[in-house]
C-alpha cells in the first residue's frame, strides 16, 4: 500500500506543471492533498517526538536539530512511502 495518491496526482499533472512554469519568484510547485484519506494521521502517529537525548552532536551550530540513527526502522507505514 502506498500513502501517496499517485492517480490524482496523474490526473492534475498538466495543472500543477502550468502552476510550476508561472510560479514567482522562481519556479515552484505547491502540491495539496497529495496523501490518500487517513494516510497523514497515520504517518504522523509513527514519528516520535524528538527529546533531549537525541539533540545533533552538532547542536552549537544547529541548535534545533534532532538526530535519530534508528529513526524508521521499525516503522512499517513509513517505509510504505519509499520509492518503487
Amino acid at each position: 500500500m502506498t500513502h501517496i495518491d499517485f492517480e490524482t496526482l496523474e490526473g492534475r499533472i498538466e495543472q500543477l506543471e502550468a502552476s510550476f512554469r508561472v510560479a514567482t519568484p522562481f519556479e515552484h510547485v505547491v502540491i495539496d492533498d497529495f496523501l490518500k484519506p487517513n494516510s497523514l494521521d497515520a504517518l504522523l502517529c509513527a514519528i516520535p517526538a524528538p527529546n533531549d537525548q537525541q539533540r545533533s552532536s552538532d547542536y552549537i551550530f544547529a541548535k534545533n536539530k534532532f538526530e535519530n540513527p534508528t529513526f524508521g526502522s521499525n516503522q512499517s507505514v513509513l517505509s510504505e512511502l519509499r520509492a518503487e
